[in-house]
């Protein structure tokens, strides 16, 4: 499936309805004609072995009438392309907050290698893929009619932005766009333009050739052209665990000039950092605003700890519209429910989208007599802050701060089942700008730590003379595990759940294992361990003569280590730092006995810091066998590859020992 959004995923945050940072190409006024050699050919000499590659890709953003468009023409080469890239996937942001994105003119066709042409004539389809504490993600998808190798697919769209109501009601900067040149497929020719009568435009080229790539021209009266042209682009970077594309690829990136009044990228910040402050405090308003509500929220509670748990709660329960159906203007007129316009709006409708819940959080908290401050983000998921980079783009994410026994407590109240004190993963260590008691200023969000996301599996298994298994497996999780799986049922029912919890459990035992969910516990509860049982059965050991051999670490049988490659030329991104622990207690036939057990082991790579250890433990029937995996840091750069794919290795062997169980020998008896 072609995703046309592959690197623009997240709108900005919640003062900006316009900043859509997806830039959309112009729709060209006629196809364009094959060329005999484009209908001819089979590979591109850049890139062999390659799926397709686009012969032909143009994006346009024009401030004339509000629009972006996409243009695209793609070959593909093999059975691999056919696969991947005939169905089409254009996502879009779909808020609450009153700004829309019509997606409109879709159009497409297939070319065949003998050149007849195939229009797209089927149907569209819209679904939601993506919700989070500030946007939901939307996507329409269709298919490429009768797409066969050698095939040329054609197609292009015109997105029309319709802005109605800032969520705040302040504009600290006019959108501007970002082009993102690289895609995952070689590209043979791509056209750039932004078409603007904007006057003060700043403008970041990482590019072959820099700033020079952009050419600039006068396009009428007060209208100006910034045109980039490229040709034979790479493909991204295809490596595991790769950190977001967009830190990688090669961009423009276009903010707005900084006025001639600040000179320094700080002043920057500070001035435009009050604006955005005080938008925020407009909204929450005065604390006697919220001071019924806070006390009524709070009964009951002694210390200002138990307070802001029930605060956190009660936000929590509350509708995000980020995550639940996107409701029509009608539909709104008939429920009364406007756009939210201040805190108490949100709390009276007990709905809103996550910044406005975040922010609501933060009102409460003040109107409880706390110190609470909004702080902006960038979400990691998608890219790092740059404070040099002076536009409020970057930061498409709100957290909460509350001073709690003088220290500054992190917040996120908008993210569904993510546990009080918590950060859901790509808020944490993650640059931004946040409000003080004396002002604003550059921060960063607190890193995980592996304590926080853990991952227990115990299994307690009999084995009977013919190596038969059977018993239970209960897998436990806490911290970004444990939101990833609870968060799931947002976009799917709890059946669909279970079904992929087997999965991931059938995944890593034994072939033909059987795995049948059982129960789950504290599915709703994110204050608990998400707890998941299950019944397992099959064939454990294997045979060796007259011994059986049984895996010495159950749940890692059919992992691998993620990293063969000897080189590696981008950082590593692991998401979050995380601890496994895994316990299996095997009971064997009585006339059995365990020979030689492993020797305890312990590693550790010390500059990562990564650690794994594992013991088997003799008992009166049995053994018991655990694993203790700790993975601490979240990046890893390329300079310290070696060191963690020689970690990645070691555990792998570890994990595929074997512990060998035989026949116990008969008694002797004397005469």
């Amino acid at each position: 499936m072609v995703n046309l959004s592959l690197l623009h995923r997240r709108r900005a945050f919640l003062l900006y309805a316009s900043l859509f940072t997806c830039s959309l190409a112009h729709a060209a006024t006629k196809w364009q004609d094959p060329t005999p050699e484009e209908l001819s050919m089979t590979s591109q000499p850049q890139v062999p072995g390659a799926a397709a590659v686009i012969l032909y890709r143009e994006e346009t953003v024009d401030d004339s009438n509000e629009t972006w468009s996409y243009y695209y023409r793609i070959k593909i080469l093999n059975q691999a392309g056919r696969d991947r890239y005939s169905n089409i996937s254009i996502e879009y942001p779909s808020h609450s907050s009153g700004d829309t994105f019509t997606i409109t003119s879709i159009t497409a066709r297939t070319i065949h290698t003998d050149g007849a042409v195939v229009p797209f004539i089927g149907k569209l389809f819209d679904r939601l893929i993506q919700s989070s504490s500030s946007e939901t993600t939307r996507e329409k998808v269709f298919a490429l009619p009768d797409v066969q190798v050698g095939s040329i697919l054609e197609y292009r769209y015109t997105v029309q932005l319709d802005i109605k109501v800032l969520a705040f009601g302040y504009s600290v900067e006019t959108f501007v766009p970002s082009f993102y040149i690289q895609t995952d497929m070689f590209a043979r020719k791509e056209h750039f333009l932004w078409h603007t009568n904007q006057r003060s435009v700043s403008y970041s080229s990482m590019l072959p050739g820099g700033l020079s790539a952009i050419k600039i021209t006068a396009a009428g009266p007060g209208y100006t052209d910034y045109t980039i042209d490229r040709d034979n682009v790479l493909p991204v970077p295809d490596e595991p665990y790769m950190p977001p594309l967009r830190n990688l690829v090669q961009k423009v990136i276009f903010y707005p000039r900084m006025p001639s009044s600040i000179h320094t990228v700080q002043e920057y910040w500070d001035a435009y950092g009050k604006v955005w402050s005080k938008s925020i405090d407009d909204f929450i308003g005065p604390p006697s605003k919220l001071a019924a509500a806070a006390a009524e929220i709070t009964m009951g509670a002694s210390t200002p700890e138990e307070k802001l748990r029930k605060i956190y709660a009660a936000v929590q329960q509350m509708e995000n519209t980020n995550f639940s159906r996107e409701r029509s203007a009608h539909e709104k007129k008939i429920l009364g429910l406007p756009n939210p316009k201040s805190a108490t709006d949100v709390l009276q409708q007990k709905r809103g989208d996550g910044p406005q819940l975040t922010t609501l959080f933060v009102g409460l908290a003040r109107a409880a007599g706390m110190q609470a401050y909004l702080m902006a983000v960038a979400n990691r998921d998608t890219g790092n802050f740059n404070p040099q980079l002076t536009t409020f783009q970057q930061l498409n994410d709100n957290l909460a701060i509350v001073e709690l026994d003088g220290k500054d407590l992190f917040f996120d109240p908008a993210e569904p089942f993510c546990a009080f004190g918590q950060l859901y993963w790509p808020h944490s260590y993650a640059g931004g700008l946040r409000q003080t008691a004396s002002g604003v200023s550059l921060a960063t969000s607190p890193a995980l730590t592996y304590k926080q996301s853990e991952t227990r599996r115990v299994a307690t298994l009999t084995i009977d003379p013919s190596g038969h298994e059977s018993g239970t497996a209960d897998l436990s999780f806490t911290g970004a595990p444990a939101l990833r799986w609870r968060q799931s049922i947002l976009f799917d029912d709890e059946t669909a759940l279970h079904k992929n919890l087997e999965t991931y459990l059938q995944d890593r035992l034994p072939a033909n294992t059987e795995v049948a969910f059982q129960t789950i516990d504290n599915l709703h509860d994110s204050e608990k361990p998400l707890i998941v049982h299950f019944q397992v059965s099959g064939p454990l050991s294997s045979l060796a003569g007259k011994s059986r051999l049984v895996p010495t670490q159950l749940f890692q049988l059919n992992q691998r280590s993620p990293f063969p490659e000897t080189k590696r030329t981008l950082a590593i991104d692991l998401v979050y730092p995380e601890r496994i622990l895994d316990a299996v207690r095997l009971q064997i036939p009585s006339d059995w006995q365990v020979d030689n057990p492993p020797a305890p082991t312990t590693y550790s790579i010390l500059t990562l810091p990564a650690a794994y250890a594992s013991h088997a433990q003799l008992t009166a029937n049995g053994v018991i066998l655990r694993r203790d995996y700790i993975l601490s840091p979240t990046v890893v750069e390329p300079n310290s590859y070696p060191d963690l794919r020689n970690f990645y290795d070691e555990v792998a062997s570890k994990d595929q020992e074997q512990l060998l169980l035989h026949i116990k020998p008969a008694s002797t008896v004397s005469p």
